[in-house]
């Protein structure tokens, strides 16, 4: 009975409310005689809610089949779009437009690396543009247009792509990259994303230059890796990089590199249950290469460090570097008590890989040479060079980093024969650049892969007629117009032939070598003096660099692998 007094009282409540409602009718246009192909119809006007009428009529329109929309302008992601009918009653012209609400971009999240401090975030990205090779995600609100996503997809479709298939994707009967990328992103269609965001790293103006311009991360192809995209990407910065500018584009380039070089290891240096990464001063020295392939000039930020020993400005703002000290690729990024080391770093791990190919039977080919090695350390490099440099660099790791140090001091602008091993063919940038003596009078402490050069002149000679004795790991050679034994004015070559960079995840030991102490006028700072290249940042560092001077990375440990993308896919 309860329920039935409920009920009833319900009902009354909605009815009071209905007869509330209709003190003000809701009048819309209802067609009450059908338009016909040869004759117009009435619509009158009807109220919505009870469905009075108010005797306000007027003719309705045949539109044809269906409701007779024609798209004028089809909507895009960014504006309306329109569409028109028209009555098709004859002598009849009326026209009507509406407007088609403009799509909007398609949005997803994504992770990216907090390189400041070692953790993961998520953020909001929007589809700007849609490539053959590639789709391009912008960060949202950041500021970068369509436009801007165009330009990247472009210079990716119509340059990178391309570039870096031809010299570094190996196409062979066990492995064709091209096709391992369009499978690995078969979710895409095929096509790298390539994300513009604006990438967390320490640079502030003024106070630490030192930039991440992009990154790749090898964890984002494995799905089941923490915080993993799973798709094959690369990540470009966008603030202080300009996406879709010269600088940036090589930044497009050399991740790319590092994204084709892990695929790659993944299939020809798997043993089966796991393969290994290539040594990081490889895979770098590869990427830097890649700048320089897809822009067909030399980047002044590389070369110009070196020339420089540092960024070639003076006074306070002067940043020294430790290449006249020693500094190079070997042992990636250890002295992370210099923010700016890592670009020592780079600096010669690009010459180093310039000059291979200066000096390469097969140009730039020495690269696809060494990137489909089996193996991943030094040996790529021998290996590839015995074959298209001189056959004498066969497992000789010392020989090949003693000539190409030769070449930093000699510089030879011969572009064949036996003396344009030791410079650089004569490239129209290369061939100028300094050289840098060290000015210390102490033995000098030298890391595997590391060499300096001292002044000798006729008073050293006289003093010590023979060079210093080559020790287990420490080398020493006259310089003059080549490398020799026979002490002589010129320069002393001291360099360590170690080929053990990595100690189980700690930096090897540095060796003491002699250097011979004398002073040179003409060096400054260890720069060998000649008109600078003042360069003015922001530099370009890499992610893990960031990381090492923040205490949130070590070298991983040698020998490790990780299950290949095979497997785990």
């Amino acid at each position: 009975m309860k329920k039935l007094m409920l009920l009833t009282g319900l009902l009354a409540f909605l009815l009071f409310s209905c007869d509330m409602e209709h003190t003000v009718h809701i009048w819309v246009w209802k067609e009450t005689t059908k338009a016909t192909a040869t004759e117009h119809g009435v619509e009158t006007q009807t109220c919505s809610v009870c469905g009075e009428t108010s005797g306000e009529t007027r003719i309705s329109h045949y539109w044809g089949t269906g409701d007779g929309w024609v798209v004028k302008t089809p909507a895009t992601e960014e504006a309306d779009g329109s569409e028109t009918r028209t009555c098709q009653i004859p002598d009849c012209t009326v026209t009507e437009t509406q407007v088609i609400p403009k799509k909007g971009y398609e949005t997803r999240k994504f992770y990216a690396q907090n390189w400041q401090n070692n953790t993961f975030y998520q953020l909001d990205a929007e589809l700007l543009s849609k490539g053959t090779h590639c789709n391009v995600w912008v960060e949202k609100g950041k500021g970068v247009t369509k436009a801007i996503a165009d330009k990247v997809k472009n210079e990716y479709d119509n340059n990178v792509y391309n570039k870096m298939i031809n010299a570094f994707g190996i196409s062979n009967d066990i492995f064709n990259f091209a096709d391992e990328l369009a499978d690995i992103n078969s979710a895409e269609d095929g096509k790298l994303i390539i994300l513009l965001l604006d990438i967390r790293d320490d640079y502030q103006v003024g106070v630490n230059e030192s930039v991440v311009r992009g990154y790749f991360l090898w964890s984002d192809l494995f799905a089941s890796e923490p915080n993993s995209n799973g798709r094959a990407m690369i990540y470009i910065d966008t603030s202080p990089g300009i996406p879709g500018e010269a600088a940036s584009n090589m930044t497009l380039a050399h991740e790319m590199q590092h994204l084709i070089n892990e695929v790659t290891s993944q299939v020809l240096r798997y043993d089966g249950s796991g393969y290994s990464a290539m040594d990081l001063w490889i895979d770098e020295g590869l990427s830097t290469a890649a700048e320089y392939i897809c822009s067909g000039s030399h980047p002044q930020d590389r070369w110009g460090w070196y020339h420089n020993n540092g960024n070639g400005a003076t006074g306070s703002g002067r940043i020294q570097s430790t290449i006249d000290k020693g500094n190079n690729f070997y042992v990636w990024g250890n002295r992370p008590e210099n923010d700016y080391a890592e670009i020592d770093d780079y600096a010669t791990v690009y010459l180093f890989f310039q000059w291979l190919r200066l000096q390469s039977n097969n140009g730039d080919g020495i690269y696809k040479d060494i990137i489909g090695s089996v193996n991943s350390n030094y040996l790529a490099v021998t290996t590839a060079a015995s074959s298209r440099i001189a056959s004498s660099y066969s497992n000789n790791w010392g020989g090949l980093l003693r000539d190409w140090l030769a070449a930093n001091y000699i510089n030879s602008t011969a572009t064949s024969g036996d003396s344009s091993r030791y410079g650089y063919k004569n490239d129209a940038t290369l061939r100028n650049l300094n050289k840098h003596y060290i000015t210390s009078k102490d033995p000098t402490p030298l890391y595997p892969g590391e060499g300096v050069f001292s002044k000798i002149d006729t008073a050293y000679v006289t003093a010590n007629p023979s060079k210093p004795v080559d020790k287990t790991y420490i080398k020493y050679t006259i310089l003059t117009t080549a490398p020799g034994t026979t002490m002589a004015v010129g320069a002393l070559l001291t360099y360590n032939v170690n080929t053990v960079n990595n100690d189980d995840g700690n930096f090897p030991s540095p060796e003491d070598g002699t250097v011979t102490g004398v002073a040179s006028i003409s060096v400054v700072d260890g720069r060998f003096v000649s008109p600078p290249v003042v360069l003015s940042g922001p530099f370009w560092v890499s992610g893990t660099d960031v990381l090492r001077r923040n205490g949130s990375l070590s070298l991983p440990p040698a020998g490790v692998t990780r299950p290949s993308i095979r497997v785990a896919r």
